[in-house]
């Protein structure tokens, strides 16, 4: 027995030493952390970034650019057709003291806005400017000339020539006619009278070196009393 109880005891410390183990209560204490929800971190997205939209906006000015290059082509073709009808009737050469050079008369109508306006050309002679204001953009135009009627059939052969390319066209040449033994006392009631039109956007030019005072006056006259319905005017001479 004292041998057995010797051995006992050798054997105790190896007993009452720590386990690796652990206890039961470390067990659960594990589980509970387990069960703990660690916060992700935060990751950079790999997405593509959306490429940019390109977002196109009409060319007001190419259209504008467009427009008055197509007017400056039907400018030219309508002057190469009076060209082919000078000296013709109506005027005594092209400059100072007879119709207007092509340049000239380019910038007058140019300055006047002619885009569906109404235009008359008071001693207007066989129709120049008339023609211009056409191929400018004018939506009719009307001339009114103290001289024979000679002049309304160069005209007419004109405008023809030009509505080839352009298409049709309201235009007309009252010859024989002073302004002065008008009784209608302004623009608008010319038109009416000796066009039957009513427009309300009227345009008027005048290359008036050749009027009598009285004629001018008339002119002058006749235009203030249409307003607003004359826009604009240009008289030259």
């Amino acid at each position: 027995c004292e041998e057995k109880k010797a051995a006992f005891e050798q054997q105790q410390p190896f007993l009452n030493a720590p386990s690796d183990s652990p206890s039961t209560d470390e067990m659960a204490t594990t589980e509970e952390q387990s069960c703990v929800k660690v916060p992700e971190t935060p990751t950079m997205s790999r997405k593509r970034p959306q490429e940019a939209v390109a977002v196109v906006t009409p060319d007001t000015d190419l259209v504008t650019r467009k427009k008055t290059k197509a007017a400056k082509t039907d400018w030219r073709f309508a002057m190469s057709i009076f060209s082919k009808f000078q000296p013709g009737l109506g005027h005594d050469g092209v400059g100072l003291y007879g119709t207007l050079t092509p340049a000239s008369a380019l910038k007058v109508l140019e300055r006047l806005d002619l885009k569906e306006k109404t235009h008359l050309d008071v001693g207007a002679a066989d129709g120049k400017m008339m023609l211009g204001a056409l191929a400018l953009g004018a939506s009719k135009s009307f001339g009114i000339e103290i001289a024979g009627d000679c002049l309304e059939a160069k005209f007419d052969a004109m405008k023809r020539k030009l509505e080839a390319k352009v298409g049709p066209l309201e235009a007309k040449l009252a010859c024989n006619t002073d302004v002065c033994l008008l009784e209608d006392v302004d623009v608008s009631e010319w038109l009416r009278h000796l066009f039957q039109d009513d427009s309300s956007d009227i345009v008027v030019t005048a290359v008036w070196h050749g009027f009598t005072i009285e004629s001018k006056q008339t002119l002058l006259r006749a235009i203030a009393s249409a307003y607003p319905r004359v826009t604009r005017f240009s008289l030259i001479g």
